[in-house]
């Protein structure tokens, strides 16, 4: 069984350097450089494996998890899922240990792929009983975070919204604005599927926010796919058409995939928005999307002008 002294000592050299690694990896997916950050945290992965220190080889698998789905290779990260479940399986002092659990069972979940929901939800409702038991803040807002994503993915909107609000308000209190940004890709999409659109404006502006305030790129296309989705339910099929475009071109030029569940969030306003403008015209404006520099495609995203009133 694992428990916290089966990690090889703290100054050996090979892992200060998969430590490094990991942790530069995780920087440079936070900027959306996915290419860089793979390398890095598959070399952290070698180095971990290397030396048998199997929670900083859980960490890492976290991090890997979460570069492997950004990148559309959903297969490699369910296999690199089911190898950290195994080492999960064997922790002990879960309280101790309880930070480690956390990241892992939100990376599961934040794969957005139908075969990790069950995993994940099963890890953050554990984490969240042991963080209310520890009071650990932000364990709890990190599992709470995941359980309502699970939940939104489920359908299930009201308990989604529940959990998201409270994460939300633990990372305020915290002062973690990125955590708070990633958040509102559950309140906006749940606000769009239930037509409050006003309050889906709302949440879809604070995270954009948050995200220019905590310079962090990585939601990036999600957010902008969210001023799309908004604008498809109102009857905007010009202006969604532009924002898709230009999330395409984005995604293009950052080597950025839709998981699974992502993937069919956007088809399904693909259909919707197909039936709203015909071909030749959403032809046109997707074009004139992909044209637009990630400064324009924010700043018309911003905007509260549809390209008709353009």
């Amino acid at each position: 069984m694992l428990d916290s002294t089966t990690s090889s000592p703290t100054n050996n050299l090979a892992l200060v350097r998969a430590r490094a690694l990991c942790a530069a990896g995780r920087l440079a997916w936070f900027e959306l450089d996915l290419l860089k950050a793979r390398t890095l945290i598959e070399e952290s992965v070698a180095l971990f494996r290397s030396a048998g220190d199997s929670l900083g080889l859980l960490n890492a698998l976290s991090s890997l998890m979460m570069v492997l789905s950004w990148q559309g290779e959903d297969e490699l990260a369910q296999a690199r899922l089911q190898e950290g479940m195994h080492i999960v399986r064997g922790i002990e002092d879960r309280i101790k240990l309880l930070p480690v659990l956390s990241n892992f069972g939100w990376a599961a979940i934040f794969t957005s792929s139908p075969h990790a929901l069950e995993d994940g939800w099963n890890l953050n409702k554990e984490v969240e009983a042991l963080a209310r038991e520890a009071n650990d803040k932000r364990g709890l807002a990190w599992a709470l975070d995941g359980l309502g994503l699970c939940c939104y993915f489920r359908q299930e909107y009201e308990p989604s919204l529940a959990f998201l609000q409270e994460s939300a308000a633990l990372f305020g209190e915290l002062g973690e604005l990125w955590a708070v940004a990633q958040i509102g890709f559950g309140l906006g999409n749940i606000a769009i599927e239930q037509e409050r659109y006003d309050e889906a404006l709302i949440a879809i502006d604070e995270s954009l926010s948050l995200l220019i305030q905590s310079k962090s790129w990585v939601g990036l296309p999600y957010t902008l796919e969210m001023y799309a989705y908004l604008a498809i339910a109102q009857k905007q099929p010009e202006r969604a058409a532009h924002l898709l475009g230009a999330t395409e071109k984005l995604r293009e030029r950052t080597f950025s995939a839709r998981q699974p569940l992502i993937l069919a969030l956007f088809e399904r306003n693909m259909t919707a928005l197909r039936a709203l403008l015909p071909a030749e015209e959403l032809d046109a404006a997707w074009t004139q999307g992909r044209a637009l520099t990630s400064e324009s495609a924010i700043a018309f995203a911003r905007s509260r002008k549809s390209t008709e009133e353009k």
